[in-house]
């Protein structure tokens, strides 16, 4: 069986994965949820979460409550070059 790979459908996904492909990154999926109160003391949850991979077998996630929170956390990675 053929493994899915995550295709970005909105605007946002597709500008998340250019910019993450722009630095050497796969963008391997991003999607957002609406912000809500969270638990007692556990403030908002929410919001973008992104998971982002590398050639060489590392991988991370970048959260954020909006496009430009994560925008900066994208800018803030280092360029991997092949």
């Amino acid at each position: 069986m053929e493994q899915q790979v995550w295709k970005p459908t909105t605007r946002l996904q597709k500008r998340i994965a250019k910019a993450l492909e722009a630095k050497g990154y796969i963008c391997v999926e991003a999607f957002w949820t609406p912000i809500a109160p969270g638990g007692e003391m556990q403030g908002l949850e929410g919001g973008w979460e992104v998971s982002w991979a590398t050639k060489a077998d590392d991988f991370g996630d970048i959260f954020g409550y909006n496009i430009d929170e994560v925008m900066a956390e994208i800018i803030s990675l280092p360029v991997i070059t092949p």
